[in-house]
């Protein structure tokens, strides 16, 4: 009776061993990592909602490669995007998203193993995207630009100096005072410029 009992434990016992490792999931096979796997890699160093609420903000950038902004509208979901932006300000009346455009780094990087000089090498452009109607203007060669905290209707950036003209200036030709060239210690041309009319001030 004894030897029946332990018997009858044992093939339950097998039993129940056997039907976990059924049940147990296939083990996962891991694929080790290579550069192809890093190249797929997305880096989000922006994100944001305009001050309504009514669009999301974001700069997706990849591990090597030029990046882009996507307004996306939370409202419709309808999407719009604009290459190579970094550095995106929001105006506080939540109508514009203003924002650096970087020159495209293949470009870059082929201009300088050609030892080019850096006045040789392409300019940032200013990025201006409309909320309201969905339109981007662009403005070539900017330095850089400030967005005031709370007034929408302007906006300040400084050019790019203009390439010095190899010839005598005109200036010194009609006896003139020679004017400053724009430089770090001389300081930069400012603009002032209102978002709705265009109309610029120096």
């Amino acid at each position: 009776m004894r030897v029946l009992v332990f018997l009858s434990f044992f093939i339950l016992s097998i039993s129940v061993v056997a039907q976990k490792k059924k049940n147990q999931p296939a083990p996962v096979v891991k694929q080790p990592l290579s550069h192809t796997v890093y190249d797929m890699w997305r880096e989000i160093p922006f994100k944001a909602l305009t001050p309504d609420g009514n669009f999301a903000v974001t700069v997706v950038n990849p591990q090597d490669g030029d990046g882009q902004v996507i307004f996306t509208s939370l409202k419709t979901g309808s999407r719009d995007s604009a290459a190579r932006a970094e550095g995106v300000n929001l105006t506080w009346d939540s109508r514009f998203a203003l924002f650096r455009i970087k020159p495209q780094q293949k470009v870059v990087k082929e201009l300088r193993r050609e030892k080019k000089k850096k006045e040789e090498l392409p300019k940032d452009s200013l990025g201006i995207y409309s909320f309201v109607n969905r339109s981007m203007e662009r403005i070539p060669d900017v330095r850089g630009f400030r967005v005031p905290e709370k007034n929408g209707g302007w906006f300040a950036y400084q050019p790019e100096p203009a390439k010095e003209d190899k010839g005598k200036p005109e200036a010194a030709k009609n006896g003139k005072k020679k004017s400053k060239r724009n430089s770090d210690e001389n300081g930069y041309k400012l603009v002032l410029r209102n978002v709705d009319t265009r109309k610029e001030t120096t």
